[in-house]
């Protein structure tokens, strides 16, 4: 029993710590990811996943966030996008690793 008992000890001391690392706000949460982003170029693209995620009303496909970064990088050169065919996008694996190293 006293090893259940310091086992349960130490998870709730775990969560306890866990739960002072949660950021108070959104906006803290936000520039937590962005201070992570050490290549300023990236810093844009990284910005504009987290414009997307909040500004969907329902979670997205990994395929909607896809094309919605690559309309976005479209709307920020300035170039017209008026179908799918004029977007550059990824693999969606390529995406995947792309986002997870983002």
């Amino acid at each position: 029993m006293k090893k259940n008992s310091r086992s349960l000890e130490s998870s709730q001391r775990q969560l306890r710590q866990l739960l002072k690392e949660i950021p108070s706000s959104v906006d803290t949460a936000y520039e937590r990811i962005l201070n992570r982003v050490t290549d300023s170029k990236l810093v844009k693209k990284v910005r504009g996943l987290l414009h997307i995620f909040v500004s969907a009303e329902r979670p997205l496909t990994l395929q909607e966030i896809n094309i919605a970064l690559a309309i976005l990088e479209k709307f920020e050169n300035g170039e017209n996008c008026t179908s799918e065919n004029d977007l550059e996008t990824d693999s969606l694996d390529t995406f995947e690793q792309k986002v997870q190293s983002l």
